[in-house]
């Protein structure tokens, strides 16, 4: 058997079949990783749980968001309209006669219609 020999410094590679690499199987490695990075961007972006439907997901939530600063804001109105209710008999007497349209006992209310107008 003969001992292989240590390739010198300097001294360019060869394959199996004892030729040497070309610049083409570079290129062709680079072309492939291009494809499978492009492949893999495309896909990320199309499928179901893509780039694309994370967008649509995130507008969602902004107006849930938005929805929810609104309601929160009308709960703080409402509480502070219990709390005056709570506090105040008049205010209870005067949303029952406006809303309700309740009158105290032996009380009479006279109601106008309006005249029409030619």
């Amino acid at each position: 058997m003969k001992a292989e020999k240590a390739p010198k410094k300097g001294a360019k590679r060869k394959t199996a079949d004892n030729r040497k690499p070309s610049a083409s199987n570079a290129k062709r490695f680079f072309f492939l990783c291009l494809i499978f990075a492009l492949a893999v961007t495309a896909l990320s972006f199309f499928k179901k749980d893509g780039y694309r439907h994370q967008g649509e997901i995130d507008g969602r939530v902004e107006k849930v968001a938005k929805s929810l600063k609104a309601i929160k804001k009308d709960n703080k109105a409402l509480l502070g309209k219990i709390q005056s209710l709570d506090k105040d008999s008049y205010q209870v007497e005067k949303y029952a006669r406006e809303q309700l349209h309740l009158v105290k006992e032996n009380e009479t209310i006279f109601r106008f219609k309006e005249a029409k107008r030619k």
